[in-house]
């Protein structure tokens, strides 16, 4: 059938290739419509109940996800001084004019009761109640600094950091308008930043997006580069021509090019996990391209003798040749690396399946490339004919690995079997985990701020709960409301609570009454009029919500952490007549993580099982399909191994890597089992697998030193996450070439059938 097919495009190579690059131009030009969304909800979200529920009360109320925080330190020294909150209500003013600012508050806004005024409390702005006398001064900033409604929420509590709470007209979901946005403040915060002293840095969420986008372009330009010259170099050492270059860069290029130009027209964006597309899919798509070059070479040299240049129609028949040889191993690796992508759909998280289809369409524009770009370009090849190069390093090095594999064949697996126990032993010490904060690198000064505000203030996660069912304005209702969010301050973790209580709370001490809810309906419907520019955070005319403000403690504690909040929170208000469900982005976020084990292993099942059954059914073979899933297994379980290790936590980005390197690990398997069937027509049984291991054996080498080095990269990525990503699939092709060259020999040898009777 290939051959058929090569015929048939070389003999209309002209028509072949206008179809060719009309077909790979429209797809990749699709990709003027990419998107970009580094949403938590775009990264852990997926249909369910909890997330219809975030959606429905983000609805209602402004999302945490816009709040820009700005950081200021001062130095060790106290902020609460007259010229520093002066300094603060400057900036804060130059912030409100800004077009993309809806809203600012800052400690210099906050109100405090003048109790000097005869028979009444007025408020008074903060900046202006400073006492001039610095021995009232002190006792004033104590006074403050023991205020728990500032504390820790707007100051720390030893008076030297604050925040200016800043919120955006932007979507916090459209990335580009986020990090305009986002860099227009930054030139802001520079202008006023040393004034009086005070040091400003950006934080929050939209920052982490911005920097999000910044990182990555860099990243991305960083890698492909460095991708695009590693590879270029492996192939001459392996070729020594031009054409041995040009052809699997091409081949490599087309992948990448359509499956963005797809995913622009398909509205699917790019994310945390996909953007690694750039980097992986022209590796993975080089690998069979070298394959096929490297048949074709063999072919030409039964054809010529070295020196010699080829006819047209001697290239033809070694283009045919190849195809015929190499065309039903390619699609068979191009099958199994789908099913690979294609497991996650699996998987509970959709940013997992979306990463599994778009990835397989992408193994599918290889395989295009392969059946057509490769045989096209073979074809214009003129170069003279190469000599074999049987006596090299790498050859000597490959009969070697052959030669003790099929001697010593029980040696072999039981040193593997001693190997995979040290690693099973490292796998039992992984954790599943995962900080919505540290998706930047650690040192980033972004994530320096967000652990400030997470140490010192009120903190970045938070916990929302959703309320109905009652008059939310019953002072009886609010008194349960503060009584749950009092026992939830207790919580170490706990850094601030926002809440119609707090609002009233806060509103009664400002009219110089008491820190508590007041009893008087009426007084309480008349605080919420006067604070009706701000209580639209917090309650709607039926809904009410209260904020929680944590620590980023990690999906694990964090789900704990929420369980025992909730059991504060809720009982009092529940006890009132009120309907209370938690929610909130970190909960959507966090409750993806913890399903990240379960889809890891049901993808690798069932990956597992169809790749054994399809090589069972196209090697007509129920032993070799057997024995084609050590040399797989083992490497996912050397890759497992090396995060328990390393102490590395698994999260979603590390567990793709999984699933995409068992589809990658298991083609090269296929090419050596496809060449030892080829050479059993022309040799004995042991020798038939020496020739397999030497004739294959160095595209497999070549191609996964290629796929070594392009996860390798990876491992200098500015995300934690990524570097994770880039180690451990390293690691788990690497391994899969030893158990290709070591284990794959032994256990055919093992497996070898009784001699046939003699006729």
């Amino acid at each position: 059938m290939y051959r058929r097919f090569a015929v048939l495009i070389l003999d209309n190579r002209k028509a072949a290739g206008a179809l060719l690059l009309a077909i790979v131009l429209a797809v990749a030009s699709g990709a003027i419509h990419l998107q970009v969304d580094f949403s938590a909800k775009a990264f852990f979200g997926t249909a369910s109940p909890e997330l219809d529920l975030l959606d429905e009360h983000l609805e209602r109320f402004p999302s945490q996800e816009g709040l820009l925080l700005i950081l200021v330190d001062g130095g060790g020294e106290p902020i609460l001084t007259r010229e520093r909150l002066d300094a603060l209500d400057g900036m804060a003013d130059t912030l409100r004019a800004h077009d993309k600012v809806t809203a600012v508050r800052s400690i210099a806004d906050m109100s405090r009761v003048n109790r000097n005024v005869p028979g009444m409390g007025a408020p008074l702005p903060l900046r202006a109640s400073v006492p001039r006398d610095e021995a009232r001064a002190e006792v004033w900033r104590a006074e403050l600094l023991a205020d728990p409604a500032l504390v820790p929420r707007m100051i720390s509590a030893d008076g030297s950091v604050t925040a200016m709470l800043v919120d955006l007209s932007v979507d916090a979901d459209d990335i580009a308008e986020v990090r305009g946005a986002v860099l227009e403040l930054e030139d802001v915060v520079d202008e006023h930043d040393g004034d009086q002293g005070l040091v400003y840095q950006i934080g929050g969420i939209p920052a982490v997006r911005a920097g999000l986008l910044d990182v990555i372009i860099r990243d991305q330009v960083t890698f492909v580069t460095i991708s695009v010259i590693m590879i270029a170099i492996l192939l001459f050492i392996l070729f020594r021509s031009v054409h041995g270059v040009n052809i699997p860069l091409l081949a490599a290029a087309v992948p990448a090019s359509m499956t963005f130009g797809l995913m622009g027209f398909t509205d699917e964006p790019v994310g945390l996990i996909n953007n690694a597309y750039a980097t992986l899919l022209p590796v993975i798509a080089v690998a069979d391209a070298i394959h096929m070059i490297t048949r074709f070479h063999e072919e030409r040299r039964k054809l010529a003798a070295p020196g010699e240049k080829l006819t047209w129609e001697q290239r033809r028949k070694a283009v045919i040749e190849a195809m015929g040889s190499i065309g039903a191993a390619c699609f068979l690796t191009t099958f199994t690396t789908a099913i690979g992508f294609l497991s996650l759909n699996l998987a509970s998280m959709q940013i997992l399946k979306s990463f599994g289809l778009y990835a397989a369409a992408g193994i599918g524009f290889a395989y295009f490339s392969i059946l057509l770009i490769v045989p096209l370009a073979l074809s214009m090849v003129d170069s003279p004919v190469d000599h074999a190069d049987g006596d090299n390093w790498l050859d000597r090095m490959l009969q070697w690995c052959a030669s003790f594999s099929t001697l010593r064949p029980k040696l072999t697996l039981g040193i593997t079997a001693a190997i995979a126990a040290v690693f099973v032993a490292f796998g039992t010490q992984v954790e599943v985990d995962n900080w919505l904060t540290g998706i930047l690198p650690p040192d980033h000064e972004i994530t320096v701020a967000n652990g400030l505000i997470d140490e010192d203030l009120g903190g970045i996660v938070s916990i929302e709960y959703d309320l109905t069912g009652a008059d939310l304005r019953d002072p009886v209702v609010l008194q349960a409301m503060k009584d749950g969010q009092d026992a939830a301050l207790e919580l170490a973790e706990v850094r601030s609570v926002d809440s119609p209580a707090t609002l009233v709370v806060g509103a009664s001490t400002m009219m110089g009454g008491p820190a508590a809810v007041p009893e008087d309906p009426a007084f309480v419907r008349r605080l919420f009029e006067q604070a009706e520019d701000v209580s639209h955070q917090v309650l709607t005319e039926d809904r009410a919500r209260i904020v929680v403000r944590t620590k980023d403690v990690g999906a694990n504690a964090f789900a704990e952490l929420t369980d025992e909040v909730s059991s504060r929170v809720i009982p009092p208000l529940e006890a009132v007549g009120v309907e209370v469900q938690a929610t909130g982005t970190a909960i959507v976020a966090y409750a993806g993580i913890n399903r990240v084990t379960t889809d890891l292993r049901n993808s690798l099942t069932a990956a597992f099982l169809v790749i054994a059954m399809l090589i069972t059914v196209l090697f007509r073979s129920i032993r070799t399909g057997l024995i084609s899933l050590a040399p797989n297994a083992l490497p996912l379980l050397t890759g497992y191994g090396t995060l328990g290790l390393m102490g590395w936590d698994l999260d979603p980005g590390p567990a793709v890597v999984f699933t995409v390197a068992l589809g990658i690990a298991v083609d090269d398997t296929i090419h050596l089992l496809a060449r030892f069937r080829e050479e059993q027509e022309k040799a004995g049984y042991t020798e038939a697998i020496h020739n397999a291991v030497r004739h294959s054996g160095r595209a497999v080498f070549v191609t996964s030193l290629i796929l070594t080095l392009g996860f390798g990269i990876n491992s200098f990525s500015s995300f934690p996450s990524n570097r994770v990503f880039g180690a451990v699939g390293a690691v788990v092709i690497a391994t899969a070439f030893l158990c290709d060259v070591f284990v794959l020999p032994a256990l055919l040898q093992l497996a070898r059938p009784p001699r046939p009777v003699s006729r």
